[in-house]
């Protein structure tokens, strides 16, 4: 008996119906992946945005910490015919200009020892994107000279800033509410700096233009007094002065 096999094949609807399925599933799977891919990317995102916040805090403190001012009034040269430099501490709600033994020597036959000038500020900018950005900038002038708050060199620290905010501890104050004052100058203080110093900065966040992120830290200062002038040219003196700064800063809590 022989038995006959259907050789009828798909028919048209079939395959249509079969290649409708098809690219339904090919399209949820790339939603799945896409979205994945985005997640993924904005956790990167994210944690690189907060990386960089927390390098440039982390700058600010290690640097604040090193903040020193020579004694206020002193003969700007001596009987050695050394001169002095000229210091300062001037902090504001949103700028601080300071002078701090931070300075790292990149150049073998660079003259500067480990006094700097520095400045935290924002400052306006042009991107790669033609866009206006305010950015956190730091400046940095070794050796210090006449010129405190000028030269030097700027660099970016942080892209994008909201807003940035330095309040500095006033111990002479009862309250500690009015503790934290919104700006210090040590020429006002009898060259006394402030023993803490409060960082506050706001940045926006890297995927909602809605949201802010805001970190905020203190640092305290190890050389609150003021200093011998002529002590920084020394170079037994000033080692003397960078020891007792290590010294201070391995102490705090």
């Amino acid at each position: 008996m022989r038995v006959h096999r259907s050789q009828r094949g798909l028919t048209l609807i079939e395959v249509m119906l079969a290649v409708a399925l098809l690219a339904t599933i090919t399209v949820i799977l790339w939603g799945t992946v896409s979205t994945s891919f985005k997640i993924r990317n904005a956790t990167i995102d994210k944690f690189e945005r907060n990386r960089v916040v927390q390098q440039a805090m982390g700058r600010m403190v290690r640097e604040i910490a090193t903040a020193f001012i020579t004694t206020p009034n002193a003969d700007p040269t001596n009987d050695k015919r050394e001169v002095m430099r000229e210091t300062v501490f001037d902090g504001t709600d949103d700028e601080l200009n300071f002078t701090g033994f931070c300075h790292v020597r990149i150049h073998e036959e660079e003259v500067a020892g480990v006094e700097a000038e520095l400045t935290y500020r924002i400052e306006s900018m042009t991107g790669d994107d033609g866009k206006v950005h305010r950015n956190l900038v730091r400046r940095e002038d070794a050796p210090i000279d006449a010129h405190a708050d000028k030269g030097g060199v700027v660099y970016t620290m942080v892209e994008d800033v909201e807003d940035v905010r330095f309040e500095y501890w006033d111990g002479s104050k009862e309250i500690a509410g009015e503790a934290w004052a919104r700006e210090w100058d040590a020429s006002a203080h009898d060259g006394q700096l402030p023993s803490r110093v409060r960082i506050t900065l706001k940045v926006k966040h890297p995927l909602r233009d809605d949201r802010d992120i805001t970190m905020s830290t203190q640092t305290t200062i190890a050389l609150t007094e003021p200093i011998d002038p002529f002590k920084i040219a020394q170079d037994e003196a000033r080692g003397e002065l960078v020891n007792r700064l290590q010294e201070a800063l391995e102490q705090r809590p």
